[in-house]
């Protein structure tokens, strides 16, 4: 299998930067290599685990709550991936010690092993009652997932299942006849770090790819930000504010529940919806197929660091702009390969001919060398289109429809997130 296009390197919109989450990342920025976008996605999901499973959003009768997945990808000791997760973790465990000291762990290699973690009251061998965990909070932090996903390959390994039960926040069990175990109420994150060759060599054309797991995850493209050769510590205090607000949000959210829109937000979602459906196909559309219920927890996040009871518009323009960084971060991981040869083919010609797009005329002429039938490419351009992949743009003159097609992207959201975003403050830096 040949390796994905190279695509352009993602940027994660100002938008994102929301809040007091935003404010650590512009103030981190000057003093670490790290990259902005993986500083800011592990801190929401840190913050995501150490909240805990109070505020949750109601899909009919799926419960959404405020853990996430999430898979840094980068190149091996140049991305500057275990630095931003320790620049992350040193905040967040001033900002919830025994969280941090307790609740955040390694080692994932089994389901029962997971289960085992976030266990409820058993009852041994002589009906003696085994006490279980009390704080249902995990975060698993995994530096090298690579060996995890080798680790899910073998088998009878049930660990793939028991994590989407996780994240689905469904009682968790194990069937084991010595010790079976269960957990209900569990929250469970996962912060893991692979690189980009490794999650080629693991997950490409695996099962995992197209049974609902990677699509668990959001996909976080990560790259060395800067060159700063001398250490510079950050100033005394210098996120004492920020940590306070964080410990607020903290106190604040944990007496949630049932979170709703406001009327802003609900007629942004409708705006927003069916592009968060679309279908890209192929290993991306494996691995981003669940960017409703993506965006859906961001917000409950989002809401929560702002210290409201209620999902608001800036709340959801935030979190689609998230989500739009990690759909393209995985667009870079996976590449756009379908499997379809002509769609393939026609997907790559409509990215090589730019803004100005081709004609049917000129797709069948300059693409295919006039050796497919019309019908064919007609068939293969709307199907491009309903994956977000292709859309028509006016070309009067040059086109007996009035249109040409040119390359888009399933995960742009910029129209859904540009209005009121020059109130949130600029991104941080990542040059």
């Amino acid at each position: 299998m040949s390796a994905p296009t190279p695509l352009p390197e993602p940027e994660l919109p100002a938008a994102a930067f929301y809040g007091v989450a935003g404010d650590i990342i512009r103030k981190l920025e000057p003093y670490s290599e790290a990259h902005s976008a993986a500083l800011f996605l592990q801190l929401l999901a840190c913050f995501g685990s150490s909240l805990g499973g109070g505020p949750y959003f109601e899909v009919e009768s799926d419960r959404h709550s405020a853990n996430l997945f999430l898979a840094v990808v980068g190149k091996s000791a140049k991305a500057r991936k275990g630095v931003s997760w320790g620049r992350v973790h040193k905040i967040m465990s001033q900002v919830d010690c025994e969280w941090s000291n307790t609740r955040v762990l390694t080692g994932l290699s089994s389901g029962e092993g997971l289960v085992h973690a976030v266990r409820d009251d058993s009852q041994g061998k002589n009906d003696e009652i085994m006490e279980g965990v009390r704080d249902k909070r995990l975060l698993v932090f995994e530096g090298e997932f690579a060996q995890v996903l080798r680790v899910m390959r073998r088998d009878g390994n049930t660990l793939s299942g028991i994590l989407r039960n996780a994240w689905d926040g469904r009682p968790l069990g194990n069937m084991t006849k010595q010790r079976p175990l269960k957990a209900t109420g569990a929250h469970v994150s996962i912060v893991a770090h692979i690189t980009n060759e490794e999650l080629q060599r693991e997950i490409r054309d695996t099962a995992e790819m197209f049974n609902g797991f990677a699509n668990r995850f959001l996909w976080c493209f990560s790259a060395r930000s800067k060159l700063i050769p001398n250490n510079v510590p950050l100033p005394e205090g210098y996120l004492n504010e920020e940590i306070h607000s964080l410990r607020e949000a903290l106190v604040f959210g944990r007496k949630q529940g049932l979170m709703r829109r406001d009327e802003a937000a609900e007629g942004l979602w409708a705006k927003a919806y069916e592009r968060l459906g679309s279908d890209p196909g192929g290993l991306l559309g494996g691995a981003t197929n669940r960017g409703e219920a993506q965006v859906v927890r961001l917000s409950v996040l989002f809401a929560v660091l702002d210290c409201s009871p209620v999902i608001r518009e800036e709340h959801l323009r935030a979190a689609l702009a998230v989500w739009e960084y990690c759909g393209e971060s995985a667009r870079h991981a996976f590449g756009e390969r379908i499997g379809d040869p002509l769609m393939d083919k026609l997907a790559a010609g409509l990215k090589a001919s730019g803004v100005q797009g081709l004609s049917r005329t000129q797709i069948h002429g300059d693409i295919f060398q006039r050796n497919q039938p019309g019908e064919r490419i007609a068939a293969a351009l709307v199907r491009l289109e309903e994956m977000g992949l292709a859309r028509k743009i006016p070309k009067e003159g040059e086109s007996r429809e009035g249109v040409a097609w040119v390359a888009s992207s399933p995960f742009a959201m910029n129209e859904f997130y540009e209005q009121g975003a020059a109130g949130v403050g600029g991104a941080a830096g990542n040059s």
